[in-house]
């Protein structure tokens, strides 16, 4: 249990016993966690400004509320696609893909030649597995869908992908499903500190970041065009 959700109890067992407690009150709500959560503290901090009077910190949450409705309303806009492929998680819920590129293409080849049964044990297992609250690390999330599957249990994703040219998709991926807690990474995981590289370009699910081809053809300059 995270000390959030420590202080949400708090303030909840805190709020039976004083109803009329504006700063209870806000404590069960803040910070939301979910675009419900989001839009009922939305209502509700302009009722709190009234019981609790003009407070610095009821003008900032306000603040960070609509800029927070403003910036979904924006990605809806940016990460719309007409082209998208729809996939079934093993809680039956339904995740759109985007179709948008050819990474996202051969993907969705890989999947149907699997059958529809691509990595279905595995998707089993954290389906299984994730609550909402709880948090998943998806290393090589490629197109996301890996990622967009745990999303679906309420988990907290983050997906590390290190081809960027990949973190769009992932982002597209979030936005299309409302997964607001799936959060990309542009970044690596390694054995090795220090500076390594990635095949610009070249967007396979299988590649990684340490390849002995690749150093020994790419090295590690990072004043080479062939490289991220």
């Amino acid at each position: 249990m995270t000390n959030h959700h420590r202080m949400r109890q708090t303030a909840r067992l805190k709020l039976l016993q004083d109803p009329a407690n504006a700063q209870h009150m806000l404590m069960t709500e803040w910070p939301p966690r979910s675009r419900t959560e989001l839009a009922r503290i939305g209502k509700l901090l302009p009722c709190l400004n009234i019981l609790m009077g003009p407070r610095n910190e009821l003008l900032y949450m306000d603040a960070r509320v609509h800029s927070l409705l403003e910036h979904l309303q924006q990605r809806a806009r940016r990460y719309s696609v007409q082209k998208a492929w729809t996939a079934t998680a093993p809680n039956g819920r339904s995740v759109e893909m985007p179709l948008n590129s050819s990474a996202a293409i051969a993907f969705k080849a890989m999947v149907d030649d699997a059958g529809g049964a691509y990595e279905r044990p595995m998707l089993a297992l954290i389906d299984s597995q994730l609550r909402p609250g709880d948090v998943f690390v998806d290393v090589g999330a490629h197109v996301g869908y890996v990622s967009a599957m745990a999303a679906t249990t309420g988990a907290t994703v983050f997906a590390i992908e290190f081809q960027r040219e990949l973190i769009p998709l992932i982002d597209q991926v979030a936005t299309l499903n409302a997964f607001d807690l799936l959060r990309p990474l542009n970044v690596a995981a390694s054995a090795d500190a220090g500076l390594s590289v990635a095949v610009r370009g070249h967007l396979s699910p299988g590649q990684k970041l340490e390849s002995a081809l690749s150093k020994q053809l790419l090295g590690t300059d990072p004043a080479s065009i062939l490289n991220d």
